[in-house]
């Protein structure tokens, strides 16, 4: 074989593997221009988007077909969205890096059969407009966060948050209401 011998790939295997690059530089390309295209990208993907969605490098969204999103989101890098079941995201939304927003949690009630085969439960996810999610932290199934919220960083939320709240630690609590400033 010489170095001009062109090499036959099974054309399926074939585009495949180009739609496994294409997404995976769509996920990961940093900068302005990585932006764009996940903006494209996940527009034609989501549930529902409005408009000016930032998403971040290194972000993994799952079943996005469940996800609708907002105007004006921002998500930092590192991220994760786990859309098993619906979660909504109002308008004017940012949320810190390597936060995670689950919908979903393994169930383990029973002894007689291994945590991995016994299923999952599935709860929507509700983030209102006007919320701020620092970094790191995780919001678990189930959970809605009201209007004007904000949620510090490496909270763990596994309740719902009244409007204008702000809450913090693990698990989250309300420590002042953005209402009395």
């Amino acid at each position: 074989m010489t170095l001009c011998t062109p090499i036959v790939i099974n054309g399926d295997l074939m585009i495949n593997s180009l739609k496994s690059i294409i997404i995976f530089a769509i996920k990961y390309f940093p900068g302005a221009l990585g932006i764009n295209c996940r903006r494209y990208y996940y527009s034609r993907k989501l549930k529902a988007c409005g408009s000016n969605l930032v998403i971040n490098e290194n972000i993994i969204i799952k079943v996005s077909k469940n996800i609708s999103i907002g105007d004006n989101f921002y998500m930092g890098p590192g991220g994760l969205i786990d859309g098993c079941e619906e979660i909504i995201i109002g308008d004017n939304v940012l949320i810190g890096m390597n936060v995670q927003i689950l919908s979903s949690n393994h169930n383990y009630d029973r002894l007689d059969i291994p945590i991995s085969l016994q299923g999952l439960t599935k709860k929507r996810v509700y983030i209102g407009n006007d919320v701020w999610i620092g970094t790191g932290a995780i919001i678990l199934a189930g959970v809605q966060i009201g209007d004007g919220c904000v949620i510090g960083a490496g909270s763990i939320v596994t309740k719902s948050i009244d409007s204008c709240s702000v809450a913090v630690g693990n698990p989250a609590r309300v420590i002042k209401s953005r209402l009395s400033n």
